[in-house]
């Protein structure tokens, strides 16, 4: 038994039906939402059709409208309704926008800062959670300052620099590096290594307290697993693991998008000893652009009983805003 039947409409025609008076080009878009709060039975959530079109349809400016015209109260509210359907994995940039609201100050005034604190909105696997960079590569400038050269290596981390200027100032340096320089190797450890001590100054009293995380690899060497076996000299009291890789992905890894690589590296990833729950585990990467490896790695410990929060990459180069090929 059923309200309406639908018979040879498309999907884009039901929808409109549906939008016909939350209409999201409606210059009276933000007051008739406001209107169906009130509409609600007292002290019920909204609906999901409601959360959903607040968070995937509305335009961004109506959102932020919207929401910034709330009390706190109801922003919670808002956040906690559609939090029972998860959909803080479905829309995180909206989430980050309520957390800002409710927690201004915590939102931090750099963009690795920025990153951080809305990766730290939902407890699913996430590029920017606890993720600290010796550069940060912008491909699309912000509000912040970008700089146009690389600055000197004892300058504080991260250094915000362009593609254009980090390809020009390193860009011939990375290449070798890339290809197993044993001096840059040597050179990058130990500036990663000054990093996590400055980040994470405890790790100098309980170095047992933390595990340094060997990335994912199969036999060979990479870039990145040099690096890792230079820290564990440079920090030789912190414990060790590493993550053990099923085999070789097939396809273009840098033409998949965010889902298909998630599902091409699905269950690819293990632990190869035991779980400490206590511990904080650092993944230790050269370059981060999707994070797919480290998603990937999250969901792992995470599925062990590694809460979130204890899970940490610091790595060479974040590369944000930016497509593979570049």
């Amino acid at each position: 038994f059923v309200l309406a039947s639908l018979n040879d409409l498309t999907p884009s025609e039901e929808g409109a039906l549906n939008e016909v008076w939350f209409d999201p080009s409606s210059a009276e878009i933000v007051p008739r939402l406001q209107q169906s709060f009130q509409d609600l039975r007292p002290q019920a959530c909204l609906t999901s059709r409601q959360t959903k079109f607040m968070l995937k349809t509305l335009h961004e400016q109506e959102f932020t409208r919207l929401v910034s015209e709330m009390s706190i109260d109801r922003i919670k509210w808002f956040r906690d309704c559609a939090a029972k359907d998860s959909f803080e994995t479905m829309y995180p940039e909206r989430f980050c926008e309520l957390a800002k609201l409710i927690e201004p100050r915590a939102v931090g005034v750099t963009p690795e800062e920025h990153r951080r604190f809305c990766a730290a909105q939902t407890s699913q696997a996430n590029r920017d959670r606890n993720l600290y960079a010796l550069w940060s590569i912008e491909g699309k400038a912000g509000s912040y300052t970008v700089l146009d050269a690389v600055p000197l290596a004892d300058e504080p981390h991260p250094h915000y620099v362009t593609l254009e200027a980090f390809k020009r100032d390193m860009g011939a340096e990375w290449s070798k590096f890339k290809y197993g320089s044993y001096k840059l190797v040597q050179d990058y450890a130990e500036r990663l290594a000054n990093h996590i001590q400055t980040v994470l100054p405890e790790i100098k009293k309980t170095p047992t307290a933390f595990v340094l995380l060997r990335p994912s690899a199969i036999k060979l060497d990479t870039a990145a697993t040099l690096v890792y076996d230079r820290l564990t000299e440079l920090l030789p009291d912190v414990q060790t693991d590493r993550m053990d890789r099923a085999g070789h992905l097939h396809g273009d890894f840098a033409q998949m998008s965010e889902a298909e690589r998630a599902q091409a590296l699905k269950g690819m990833f293990k632990l190869r000893g035991a779980v400490d729950f206590e511990a904080k585990y650092l993944l230790i990467e050269d370059s981060v652009v999707s994070g797919a490896h480290y998603k990937v790695t999250q969901d792992a410990l995470h599925g062990l009983g590694v809460h979130p929060n204890n899970i940490y990459a610091f790595v060479l180069a974040s590369l944000n805003s930016l497509r593979s090929s570049e």
